[in-house]
């Protein structure tokens, strides 16, 4: 079965915080939060596998709910897309099977 997968790595372990990397970072935890909570308090689809910490957010759905979720999940990614135009230091957006 295939499924949508989105993974993040918002904030490494840096023992100096730079303005600049905190803005970064809160932008791509807060995009990748308020998708998961979306999908979980407004579409109420239960996700495959949900796992967030340590800095990295695993969200799984069906290739049912993958259909529902579509529009949001590209959405996210448009938004990660302006983010590594921003912050290409910081972040590189890729594609993988899943």
């Amino acid at each position: 079965m295939q499924t949508e997968r989105f993974s993040v790595f918002p904030c490494l372990a840096i023992p100096v915080w730079r303005r600049r990397e905190k803005t970064f970072c809160a932008a791509v935890s807060s995009a990748a939060y308020m998708t998961a909570n979306t999908v979980l308090e407004i579409l109420h689809i239960t996700p495959i596998s949900l796992r967030a910490e340590d800095g990295e957010m695993l969200f799984r759905v069906s290739d049912t709910d993958a259909r529902t979720c579509r529009s949001l999940f590209e959405g996210f990614k448009l938004h990660l897309l302006g983010l590594e135009e921003q912050y290409p230091e910081n972040l590189q957006v890729r594609y993988a099977e899943v």
